[in-house]
């Protein structure tokens, strides 16, 4: 038996035992365990409950210049759309709700004005991100299922809001765990997460379990994961202090920035694996992270570690860690945040013929090492819905010829404007 139906077991057996020691279980509520009234009693006309649907979308537009470190690549403008988003989120009743995102991102700029991140697709058309539906097992959020098309719950940043964070793209922690877990950028695959939150006074436990179906790189149907199958196993452990307004999606997702006056601290911890595929022996990922905000000082740090084996025993290992800080300066209605994020990625330092010899490109991690600084202000004029950032970001790194990374080097300076409605 594969040591992944092991681990099944192990889940299912786990989520068993905590109907059992949960209050109720997953029996009726006291007020539904009640005795019936009479026949006689008057009869109250059932309540309706309404079903809602909320619209939402974002538009960034950057202007700025890049200047890529590459001689064969000339400096050039970056002007385009950096990010276009659209949701559509609703409830069916109290306990069921549901979230599409779609994003149309890097529309119109020219490739090579970017340090980091391409269009989506080439079709410039909008692609789903996020299809999710919730439905809360047990009240106040003891035990909610979520299950579609999502983001594992693995890492800090993978799992953040990115329109909450100052810096314009997710730092290498989240790069190397999307890659690590689905094989892709934008870090989704179906399955399905099943979430505990407990309150202990001012301190609060979370806890994620989930089982997810990423497609295999390669295969000829970008849906299947081909001939040998392989689900991901991923969990999330977290123990915080303090306020929860940074908590979204029924506890899926962070947002760095509440930009509201708050204490808090939270330390978590989070691990994924995948068993055999028809390219992978065996591949994990162990991330660890701190989030923190003093009134209006913030603060957050990760560091990620992945392995994968081949199919023929080469083993590969890839860091990443980032720190980030902000703070939030008052101005009437207004808001000004400085910040600043430095993020290091570590992968082989193999040189890429020794890399290709060694058949650990199938692995899909990185070989060289990345350096990236983004330093710069937001001015809030209306909150989320009214922006405007400036960003300085440089990008450093060992040679060309022994690089696989997701950055080139060099430095972008830039101008955005986000408006969220």
């Amino acid at each position: 038996m594969h040591s992944y139906q092991h681990l099944i077991k192990v889940f299912f057996s786990g989520l068993m035992l905590l109907s059992f020691f949960t209050p109720n279980g997953f029996a009726e509520s006291k007020a539904d365990s009640k005795a019936e009234p009479s026949a006689s009693a008057p009869k109250k006309a059932p309540k309706k409950t309404k079903s809602s649907v909320q619209v939402s979308g974002l538009m960034q537009s950057a202007i700025g210049w890049t200047s890529p470190k590459d001689e064969t690549l000339d400096a050039r403008p970056l002007l385009g759309v950096y990010r276009a988003r659209f949701w559509v989120r609703g409830s069916v009743n109290k306990k069921a709700s549901y979230a599409l995102h779609f994003a149309f991102d890097r529309a119109g700029i020219d490739q090579e004005a970017l340090l980091m991140g391409k269009s989506l697709n080439d079709l410039r058309a909008p692609a789903l991100q996020d299809a999710i539906l919730h439905y809360h097992i047990l009240p106040k959020q003891k035990l909610i299922l979520s299950s579609g098309f999502l983001r594992p719950k693995v890492g800090h940043e993978n799992n953040s809001v990115v329109i909450t964070m100052p810096n314009l793209e997710p730092t290498f922690s989240s790069t190397l765990v999307r890659r690590a877990t689905t094989d892709t950028g934008h870090g989704r695959s179906s399955g399905f997460n099943l979430g505990h939150l407990s309150t202990f006074g001012a301190y609060h436990l979370q806890a994620h379990a989930g089982v997810f179906m990423p497609p295999a790189l390669g295969t000829s149907n970008k849906t299947s994961q081909g001939e040998k199958m392989s689900p991901l196993m991923a969990g999330t452990l977290s123990l915080g202090w303090g306020s929860l307004n940074k908590m979204r999606n029924q506890n899926l997702l962070f947002v760095f920035n509440p930009l509201k006056k708050a204490r808090s601290i939270e330390v978590g911890a989070s691990f994924a694996q995948h068993g055999e595929t028809n390219r992978l022996k065996y591949s994990r990922v162990f991330s660890t992270h701190l989030m923190a905000q003093l009134d209006h000082l913030l603060f957050d740090a990760e560091w990620v570690q992945a392995y994968r084996e081949s199919l023929a025993g080469e083993g590969l290992d890839n860091f990443a860690w980032h720190v980030r800080a902000a703070y939030n300066v008052k101005l009437g209605k207004r808001q000004l945040t400085p910040f600043v994020i430095y993020s290091e990625l570590k992968g082989s330092e193999l040189s890429q013929s020794e890399f290709e010899d060694a058949d650990l490109s199938s692995l899909n991690l990185f070989a060289g090492k990345r350096q990236l600084t983004d330093v710069g202000l937001h001015y809030h004029l209306n909150k989320r819905k009214l922006r405007l950032g400036l960003h300085g970001i440089y990008s450093t790194g060992s040679d060309d010829d022994l690089t696989r990374l997701p950055a080139r080097t060099g430095w972008t300076g830039l101008l955005t404007l986000h408006m969220h409605i």
